[in-house]
């Protein structure tokens, strides 16, 4: 059964990156990249919990489908963005020479 509102990207490119609200992944860097270009928020759905040498972002993993339902109902965009903004800026060096590469 399809819904409108899901889509799964089934190539190797970041093509979603541009119509993606938000990204729902497990635990991959991919959801790293996303946020940081985009400046969108992305939720990880693990219902194993991570080891203490792996990490995520609080308040943004879901162990089943009532907290990430919860998580979802509560998203704050603008809130989101500027999380995103501050944790980008705070962690890739020489941002602005990088986006004269690109």
């Amino acid at each position: 059964m399809q819904n409108p509102r899901v889509i799964f990207d089934e190539f190797q490119n970041y093509n979603y990156f541009n119509t993606s609200d938000f990204l729902l992944t497990d635990w991959s860097s991919t959801a790293f990249l996303f946020s940081y270009i985009t400046l969108r928020p992305c939720i990880f759905y693990m219902p194993h919990p991570l080891d203490s040498t792996q990490y995520t972002i609080k308040n943004k993993t879901a162990k089943n489908f009532a907290q990430l339902q919860a998580i979802l109902e509560n998203i704050d965009f603008k809130q989101e963005k500027n999380f995103y903004k501050h944790l980008r800026e705070s962690n890739i060096y020489h941002l602005k020479n990088l986006v004269k590469l690109f």
